[in-house]
C-alpha cells in the first residue's frame, strides 16, 4: 500500500537573486526546466536593478512559461540578503532552494536533494557538490570561522600553510568524499532548505548585505539543533562570481566587513570583544588595500 505522502508531489520554490546576470540566467533557467522530475517547482527571481539585458531575458522566459516564473524588480540594488528574503516571502511549498544565476542544475539534482531531506527528518538543509564548468571540484564548504581564522587570513598563514589544520582549518576539502556528510556551512549558491526551517530562523540577517549572510544563517540553524548535509553524489556546475567580478573592489570591502560583523555577533564574551578591538584596525586596512587593488585592476581592463 502506498503512503499518502508518496502520492503527493513535493513542492519547491527556487529563489534567484540577479544583478547583471544576462550571461548566466538563460542557462540557469534551462537547468531548472531540465530538472523538474516528480516535483512541483515555482521560480521566484528578484532582480536588483540590473543595467544589462537580464530583465529582458527573464521576461522572454516568462512569456513562454507564465505559470512557472515570477519576477520581482527592485528599483535599486538592495543586495543579496534582502533579495533572497523578498523571494522567500513570495515562495510557497515544502522546500526553498537558494540558487545563484551562475549555477546550472543537473537533471536529477532537485529530486535527489528533496528525497534525501524526506528520508532524513533531522536534516534541515542540503547542498550539492559544486564543480567549475571544466569539471574541477569547488571547495564550497567551510567550517564556522573564529578570530583565529581571521588572523590566519590577515597574516597570510592560511595561504602559506594551505590545508594545515591549525592555520587553514576554515576551509574543508571534500574532494575525496563520496557519501553524504554533515557539514557546518556550504555556500548558499545552491542550498535546499526546509521552508519551516527558513521561517523559524527568520531568513537572512540583512545586516550582512552581500557576504556572511549564509554563514550566519547556517550558524543559527546549527545552533538551533538543525543538521546540514553535503551531498557529493549530486553535482551541479557553478561558474562562480559572474556578477561580482565587475564590482570586485566593493565586494572585497563588503566581505571584510561581513567577517567582522559575523564574529562580533556570535562571539560576545569579554575576551572576544578584546579580540574584536584588536582585529578591527588591520581588517579595515586590509579591506581598503585589497579593495583599491581590485578597483584599479578592473579599471585597467
Amino acid at each position: 500500500m502506498t503512503s499518502e505522502k508518496n502520492d503527493i508531489r513535493s513542492t519547491i520554490t527556487i529563489v534567484i537573486a540577479t544583478f547583471n546576470s544576462v550571461a548566466d540566467i538563460g542557462a540557469c533557467l534551462a537547468g531548472i526546466r531540465g530538472s523538474v522530475g516528480d516535483v512541483e517547482i515555482k521560480t521566484v527571481i528578484v532582480d536588483n536593478a540590473s543595467t544589462d539585458e537580464t530583465v529582458n531575458s527573464i521576461t522572454c522566459e516568462i512569456t513562454s512559461r507564465p505559470a512557472d516564473i515570477q519576477l520581482l524588480k527592485n528599483d535599486r540594488n538592495l543586495y543579496y540578503a534582502v533579495a533572497c528574503n523578498q523571494g522567500a516571502e513570495a515562495a510557497n511549498g515544502d522546500f526553498l532552494l537558494l540558487l545563484n544565476p551562475d549555477v546550472q542544475l543537473a537533471a536529477t539534482s532537485i529530486e535527489e536533494m528533496i528525497k534525501y531531506l524526506e528520508a532524513n527528518p533531522r536534516v534541515a538543509a542540503v547542498a550539492p557538490r559544486l564543480v567549475y564548468p571544466n569539471g574541477r571540484i569547488q571547495q564550497s564548504v567551510r567550517r564556522f570561522p573564529t578570530y583565529a581564522t581571521l588572523w590566519a587570513e590577515l597574516i597570510g598563514l592560511s595561504r602559506i600553510f594551505r590545508g594545515n589544520p591549525r592555520f587553514d582549518r576554515w576551509r574543508v576539502n571534500l574532494d575525496l568524499v563520496d557519501t553524504p556528510v554533515e557539514v557546518d556551512q556550504p555556500m548558499a549558491s545552491c542550498l535546499l532548505i526546509r521552508r519551516e526551517t527558513w521561517d523559524a530562523l527568520g531568513g537572512f540577517d540583512e545586516s550582512f548585505p552581500m557576504f556572511f549572510n549564509d554563514v550566519d544563517f547556517c550558524y543559527r540553524l546549527r545552533k538551533a539543533g538543525g543538521m546540514i548535509v553535503y551531498l557529493p553524489q549530486t553535482v551541479c556546475a557553478h561558474r562562480s562570481g559572474g556578477s561580482v567580478r565587475p564590482a570586485m573592489g566593493r565586494m572585497v570591502w563588503f566581505s571584510h566587513l561581513g567577517f567582522l560583523r559575523y564574529l562580533r555577533k556570535h562571539y560576545y564574551l569579554p575576551l572576544d570583544q578584546l579580540w574584536y578591538l584588536l582585529a578591527w584596525p588591520p581588517t579595515i586596512i586590509a579591506a581598503a588595500i585589497r579593495s583599491l587593488y581590485w578597483t584599479l585592476r578592473n579599471v585597467k581592463r
